[in-house]
């Protein structure tokens, strides 16, 4: 690779290891301390204030790292970004030569640094001290992978994604491609309800029914396309980053030639969107418990946001009902890190339109997206309306709403107009309040909008 680079262009697997070479014994301390300001010009750049907030990244989220956001910040200021040399350069004068060494000899292709510096200064890196469990972690950083050997893929980036991530987790089963395309017909078309084993289509790949071949418990397998391997590789590494009981759980993976697929817990109730519109003849969902798959998925959402993550794609075919009727939030594959509260911008908004905010058609990213998203499902919920309906004078369920009710005056009369009748006799206190959440949720203005751990504790206070 050429040392001219860009830093901030390293590819995400070895960024992974810089940021935990660097967070072992915080290191990354030294290293900031030593950074100068942007383009040449005078004095430090990480300030006791920067510092403060850095440190504060190891506790305030899971999985916490404060070498990813000193490198997110420093590797995208200035004019003149700083390089991969810059980078080498930075790490040695701050006496991180492990990680120096990685970047030489995993990236340049050059020799370990450490061989060309002299007697004393090698004595001081030798003696770098670490904990037993700490050059634990180091070698499991190495360049050695699991063995993915089933992996018959024409991208090697992608191959050397999955490969780092797998490092990184002990608990993601590879599953046998050939056994588990046998049990699903070789991934049929065919439906469970006609006798096949699909479960379900999305827009990057289909959901079929299989069984674990060590405990026989059904499981579902995604299979994607390999052109969709970056939605593969996202969806990966957040699942096994994050844990929470109202987000979908990962069991495994397998690859076979040009596809790829992720084997998840199997969720015998479908999808939300299936069940509220009482699909395959089941029952509806009584408002009681749609209050509490509310709540439930409003807390996996948060667990989302609290650790950095925006969804993108929060709607009612996302969210997954097991057999207790939990929810869990799934489809990762537009996942998108923020390690800020700021929006951002890109250049091709992703979605499902009628969950969509204005915003988020703009190319605005930010976890207000979720939340109006979220608003949504909540008016799914308590209206049994579809989110779009074409034989409908406002087709987007937000529309109808708005032009059935005052969202300004909220209040029994009106709400009860909106009431799904098919979940019982609902509690009226308890619908107004639901639909002052949407209210606050679906409004336009960004700013205007709330964040969702109030919305989280607004429903919590809703007693029935």
């Amino acid at each position: 690779m050429d040392p001219s680079l860009e830093a901030r262009n390293l590819a995400p697997q070895y960024r992974r290891v810089l940021e935990d070479l660097l967070d072992i014994n915080d290191n990354w301390r030294d290293f900031a301390c030593n950074l100068p300001q942007p383009d040449g010009e005078d004095g430090l750049l990480i300030t006791s204030d920067i510092m403060k907030i850095l440190e504060e990244q190891k506790f305030s989220r899971n999985h916490g790292s404060p070498s990813r956001h000193l490198l997110d910040f420093w590797l995208t200021l200035g004019r003149k970004r700083p390089t991969i040399d810059d980078l080498v350069n930075h790490l040695v004068s701050s006496r991180q030569l492990r990680a120096a060494d990685y970047i030489c000899q995993e990236i340049l292709k050059r020799p370990p640094i450490s061989d060309s510096i002299n007697d004393d200064d090698s004595d001081e890196y030798l003696e770098q001290t670490l904990t037993n469990d700490q050059n634990f972690k180091l070698n499991q950083l190495a360049p050695t992978a699991p063995d993915i050997s089933s992996l018959s893929l024409d991208d090697n980036w992608l191959t050397d994604e999955v490969a780092t991530i797998l490092r990184k987790v002990s608990n993601v089963k590879q599953y046998d491609f050939e056994r588990l395309g046998i049990q699903t017909g070789r991934f049929d078309d065919l439906g469970v309800d006609q006798g096949g084993q699909k479960l379900g289509e999305g827009a990057f790949g289909s959901v079929f029914l299989a069984k674990d071949p060590d405990d026989g418990k059904p499981i579902a397998v995604k299979v994607l396309r390999n052109e969709f391997g970056k939605h593969f590789v996202g969806e990966l590494d957040v699942i096994t980053r994050l844990r929470h009981p109202n987000l979908l759980s990962l069991h495994g993976i397998t690859f076979g030639k040009n596809t790829l697929c992720l084997v998840y817990q199997y969720m015998p109730n479908g999808s939300l969107s299936d069940r509220l519109a009482c699909q395959s003849g089941t029952a509806p969902i009584e408002w009681k418990l749609r209050l509490q798959i509310a709540l439930g998925t409003a807390q996996g959402i948060k667990h989302l946001h609290d650790n950095s993550y925006i969804h993108r794609d929060i709607k009612c075919a996302n969210i997954l009902l097991d057999e207790h009727m939990i929810p869990k939030v799934g489809d990762f594959g537009l996942v998108r890190l923020n390690d800020t509260e700021q929006t951002t911008l890109i250049s091709v908004p992703a979605g499902t339109s009628p969950y969509m905010p204005h915003d988020a058609f703009l190319g605005q990213i930010s976890s207000k997206i979720d939340v109006f998203s979220f608003g949504i499902v909540l008016l799914e919920l308590l209206t049994g309306q579809p989110p779009y309906d074409e034989d409908r004078e406002e087709g987007d369920i937000l529309s109808w709403a708005r032009d059935v009710i005052d969202f300004s005056q909220i209040d029994q009369s009106n709400v009860a107009a909106i009431l799904d009748r098919r979940a019982g006799i609902w509690d009226l206190n308890a619908a107004v309040r639901v639909m002052n959440v949407i209210v606050k949720a679906t409004e336009e203005e960004v700013k205007e909008r709330i964040m969702i751990k109030e919305v989280v504790n607004l429903l919590r206070d809703i007693k029935f």
